[in-house]
């Protein structure tokens, strides 16, 4: 069965989202959430304001934490497990928000936290004598991609 061009280019501009928000996400392990969730349609009362509030929050004390020596690396276990569980959740929103099949976003999204893991990790060595400044422009980085895989 062939997609029609106009089903194939929105599914391709879910992949595309997809690496997005998966790469934003292992920089970041909280952006991409805090990035669909500030993007959702207008919140229902209590509890969509509710998630928005608790995404954000997290996704702030993780910049925070993550500016700290005791903090492990993302690369342990239970720094990358975690990074690869979000991005395959925030893929498979993605997908669902753009009404198409989710597998293949879903495995977009965690390969591209995995890389972005691997990369970030990279980047903070290379930027081992100023490390404020490199976690500062990986922070900026993550927001930038979050927000891209999610607006229109």
């Amino acid at each position: 069965m062939t997609r029609s061009p106009g089903r194939r280019d929105r599914h391709s501009e879910t992949l595309v989202r997809a690496a997005l928000i998966g790469a934003a996400t292992g920089l970041r392990s909280q952006y991409g959430v805090a990035a669909l969730s500030l993007t959702a349609g207008r919140p229902r009362p209590a509890a969509r304001s509710w998630l928005r509030r608790a995404a954000l929050t997290a996704a702030t004390a993780e910049g925070v934490a993550d500016k700290l020596p005791s903090t492990p690396s993302r690369l342990a276990p239970r720094g990358l497990l975690p990074r690869l569980g979000v991005g395959a959740l925030t893929g498979a929103a993605l997908a669902r928000r753009h009404g198409g099949p989710v597998t293949a976003p879903v495995a977009v999204a965690t390969a591209s936290a995995l890389t972005f893991s691997l990369a970030g990790a990279g980047w903070r060595r290379l930027t081992r004598s100023h490390p404020a400044a490199g976690a500062l422009a990986e922070d900026s980085t993550a927001a930038v991609l979050a927000w891209a895989a999610c607006v229109r």
